[in-house]
């Protein structure tokens, strides 16, 4: 190790133990590789071999730290992968529909909810692994439950039209432009309070903003936006939605 020892000569700060040797996980430490400066402090890094191996080049807080380690090139990760999907052609975790009258309940992969689809469509989803997207929204490999089952073209929405996002079924769907779809949205944005006027304001959107008018209560201007709504945007507006179901 004269390379890493004259190294450390140069470098005081920042340095780290004689690695050479050391197991971790898969890995095992073979030399000394280099000093890297991020502009903060001095990075050390080690060439590896793993044990199905190939080589590789890991930093000294990879190996040693209590946090993060790096066990392996990266095969570890991968045959954890293949084995959690084993089973399907497709190569997705498969799961045991729950059928109940006319539907089929879905259960998801990463909570204890479920989706609902109508039972006809079981077919049609059944091949994929699904589960709750950070939006609320059923998907499965970046493919949207409803848009799966309702199959629109590329500039076209699927509207929820109850805003239950785990409700997927066709009576619960509609095909809708996008901007049809915003306008299912909850009815008390476009309502707010003016200071300068000391009068709350109210507006909708149709391809362009339309102002309500100033209204001395927020209740007076809710019920102008509400109106609006309906005569605006017909059955997409919200209340008229969610009285669908």
């Amino acid at each position: 190790m004269e390379m890493y020892s004259e190294v450390i000569k140069v470098y005081k700060k920042g340095t780290t133990k004689d690695l050479t040797g050391l197991v971790v996980g898969r890995l095992r430490v073979v030399s000394f590789n280099s000093v890297r400066n991020d502009g903060k402090k001095n990075r050390f890094y080690w060439n590896c071999i793993c044990s199905c191996g190939k080589e590789v080049v890991v930093r000294s807080a990879n190996l040693t730290g209590t946090r993060t380690k790096t066990i392996s090139c990266g095969c570890y990760n991968k045959e954890r992968t293949k084995e959690a999907n084993r089973g399907n052609k497709y190569g997705r975790r498969e799961w045991e529909p729950i059928f109940v009258l006319d539907f089929c309940l879905i259960p998801l992969s990463n909570c204890d909810a479920c989706a609902i689809i109508d039972r006809v469509e079981y077919e049609k989803v059944k091949n994929y692994s699904w589960y709750k997207s950070r939006r609320g929204y059923v998907v499965s490999n970046k493919v949207p439950l409803h848009r799966l089952i309702m199959n629109p073209s590329k500039r076209e929405d699927v509207d929820h039209i109850n805003h239950d996002l785990l409700l997927n079924t066709k009576d619960n769907l509609r095909v809708c432009s996008h901007s049809e779809n915003c306008k299912n949205r909850s009815n008390s944005i476009g309502v707010h309070y003016l200071k300068r006027n000391q009068k709350w304001t109210a507006y909708v959107h149709d391809k362009q903003r339309i102002y309500l008018g100033l209204f001395d209560t927020e209740q007076e201007a809710f019920e102008s936006r509400k109106k609006a709504e309906d005569e605006i945007y017909g059955e997409y507006s919200y209340d008229k939605s969610m009285g669908r179901r």
